[in-house]
């Protein structure tokens, strides 16, 4: 194997990188807790953009930009499509880095402003006088917005292996990110969702309202990815030489555990993506007002925090792959629950509750699961490829983006959902043959990819005796490179 010469793109010198590393012995030590809420803020502050986007950005383009249903299916799936591909590309990139920073956290560092610039842009779309001409403005803007965050959330998600290799502290920091972004998410619907209600049919004041709150999101999306960048620290370091394309090929082809879990995640989340890109019409056409997302988005978040904390002792006690067959299971009871009796309000919230409970675990599980197979491809292949490994974990997640919108917002316009927000356009998507589709995609669509996603799980090779003698070998090889450098 040649030599390293670990020099980022700063020009951080060899000797900088070496007083940086930390001692191997630091990868095993516990994590306080100043860390693990740094870590979770990192998330809160990815979910400024993502989460506004993931939530309203549908709403956004077809109710004040007037573009259809259809259409905004099509753009959600070119467009994450090639968000996924950004991810691969990003992940080529963090590999290559290495900075007196470390490998991970410059992104956060540098590219958090564009994003958050980027974010308010994305919903200051402005009307180009025709529809085409429109969506492929809002396609474009969506588009690069799509690859800036790709170079945050990239090194963001890979920083978590870089962290710590003792399972339940991975499990802690899985935890974090899901109550980090579940809070976020939780404060973004409670700013956006009264306004929907509030300029119902006058797309303008609409208009200027999300700009507004963008510009505060903007603010607070800012502090939180500082917290992060300055509270956590790189504690797991191998200097490697930089990667070829054929290495990354390789750790990522042999890597079955990772392959499984991208297969899983990519199902599973559709439902969920599928879910929250029609959630906002749901409440407002199906329920009949707007300002009920704001207390379905509070039962999700509910449900995210109260099973965060128990993932570690899951973990511990079944371990991940039966912890994360238990999330399907509830995923699928509130798609039941939604299906069946989602039109009452009560059982609505019920059946929310249910597949959060369900996402809030898998979720958990899913950022955990990866950190595992970084591990097992550095076991079996000696390179240890942190950023090929999350991107094409980050690349499934995207898919899962374009295959759950798409599926949800082509149904609903199978449905005649009508884009606009004047009175023809309330009148139809008050229809019962279009609250039908949105019942359907709410409630179905976790009931299929729930039961899809276990199926897959079931063959997840990495068991708990299997990582723990692959991060046994790891750091005796470790200390056998300390001792011999």
């Amino acid at each position: 194997m040649t030599q390293p010469h670990p020099v980022g793109p700063d020009g951080s010198s060899p000797e900088a990188l070496r007083a940086a590393r930390p001692d191997p012995r630091a990868a095993m030590a516990r994590l306080p807790f100043r860390t693990v809420f740094a870590y979770g803020a990192g998330d809160a502050g990815c979910n400024t953009a993502f989460a506004f986007a993931g939530n309203f950005l549908p709403l956004y383009f077809i109710t004040v930009l007037g573009l259809p249903a259809s259409v905004v299916a099509t753009i959600s799936l070119v467009v994450l499509i090639w968000d996924a591909f950004a991810d691969v590309i990003a992940g080529r990139v963090v590999d290559s880095t290495m900075t007196r920073f470390g490998k991970f956290r410059p992104f956060i560092l540098f590219g958090s402003l564009p994003l958050m610039i980027l974010t308010v842009l994305l919903f200051t779309i402005p009307h180009m006088g025709s529809q085409g001409l429109t969506a492929i403005v809002a396609a474009v803007i969506y588009a690069v917005w799509g690859l800036v965050y790709s170079m945050i959330n990239i090194p963001y998600g890979s920083l978590a292996p870089a962290i710590t290799q003792v399972a339940e502290d991975r499990g802690k920091l899985g935890a974090a990110r899901t109550y980090g972004g579940q809070i976020i998410t939780l404060l973004l619907v409670l700013v956006i969702s009264p306004q929907i209600n509030q300029h119902e049919g006058d797309a303008d004041a609409l208009q200027t309202s999300i700009t507004i709150s963008a510009l505060g999101f903007l603010v607070l999306g800012m502090i939180l990815f500082m917290v992060c960048f300055f509270g956590v620290r790189e504690r797991v370091f191998r200097e490697t030489p930089k990667l070829s394309v054929r290495q990354s090929l390789r750790v990522i082809r042999t890597n079955r555990p990772l392959a499984f879990l991208c297969a899983s995640s990519v199902i599973f989340l559709g439902g969920m993506y599928g879910m929250q890109a029609v959630a906002a019409f749901f409440t407002s056409f199906v329920l009949g007002d707007a300002t009920l997302f704001i207390w379905l988005t509070l039962a999700g978040v509910v449900a995210n925090l109260v099973i965060a904390p128990f993932a570690p002792r899951i973990i511990a006690s079944i371990g991940k792959r039966r912890g994360y067959l238990l999330g399907c299971a509830s995923f699928i009871l509130g798609g039941i629950v939604l299906l069946v009796l989602g039109h009452s309000f009560p059982f609505a919230l019920l059946g929310y509750f249910f597949t959060n409970l369900g996402v809030g675990l898998n979720n958990t599980l899913m950022w955990a699961l990866e950190g595992d197979t970084v591990e097992y491809g550095e076991w079996k292949n000696d390179d240890r490829a942190e950023g090929a490994t999350y991107s094409l974990f980050s690349f499934a997640r995207k898919m899962s983006q374009a295959l759950g919108r798409y599926l949800a917002l082509s149904f609903i316009a199978l449905f005649g959902f009508m884009e606009g927000s004047d009175a023809a356009a309330t009148a139809t998507n008050t229809s019962d043959h279009v609250r039908l589709g949105l019942s359907l995609v709410m409630g179905g669509l976790p009931i299929l990819m729930g039961l899809l996603s276990a199926l897959v799980m079931k063959f997840y090779p990495i068991d708990e005796k299997t990582f723990s003698t692959m991060v046994e070998d790891l750091h005796e090889r470790r200390e056998e490179e300390a001792v011999a450098g």
